[in-house]
């Protein structure tokens, strides 16, 4: 199990800023009543920066994250 989450939260972290890319690029992106254009914009870049920071945080600390669970 351990080496399964070895793999999958890099994966879901990749896949979160893909999306938030996916969000900024689209032209008028997905369509939130609530958000509107600016607020899509938003959604997007905050997706991108958690991801980044997600994925530089596991792997600044060695993978000692995915270790200290075992």
């Amino acid at each position: 199990m351990a080496n399964i989450n070895r793999w999958v939260a890099p994966l879901a972290w990749a896949w979160l800023i893909l999306i938030g890319l996916g969000i900024i690029i689209t032209p008028h992106g997905p369509v939130c009543a609530a958000c509107g254009d600016t607020g899509n914009l938003w959604i997007g870049i905050i997706a991108v920066v958690l991801g980044l920071v997600a994925l530089a945080g596991r792997y600044m600390a060695g993978g000692q994250a995915a270790t200290a669970t075992r």
